[in-house]
């Protein structure tokens, strides 16, 4: 079994990965966590360089609270895999979600 735990970090966020991490899976099952980072999504009339220096203490937290959530996540030795996907959220979300769907 294959779950996609998309999070932003918000309080039902939270509580979805506290639900995820508290149910008991079957064997097997491996766990994606995923974030969408849109902030600056190039929209912004700002030169692309000041816009990542801006965006890079958003961008560390993302990573270190998506490192906290696979270490809670993989206490029952389950594989947990995260990556952050920088593009518009709906978009991302069904696109993983289709690549983590099994092939009939």
């Amino acid at each position: 079994m294959k779950i996609l735990l998309a999070t932003d970090g918000s309080p039902s966020a939270r509580h979805a990965e506290a639900l995820a991490g508290a149910i008991s899976w079957p064997a097997g099952t491996e766990i994606e966590a995923l974030c969408v980072d849109q902030l600056f999504d190039g929209a912004i009339d700002l030169p692309p360089q000041r816009i990542a220096d801006a965006h890079a203490p958003l961008r560390q937290e993302t990573y270190a609270r998506l490192a906290a959530l696979v270490q809670q996540l993989s206490v029952t030795s389950r594989p947990v895999r995260a990556r952050v996907n920088y593009s518009l959220s709906v978009t991302s979300i069904t696109k993983v979600a289709g690549q983590l769907r099994p092939k009939l």
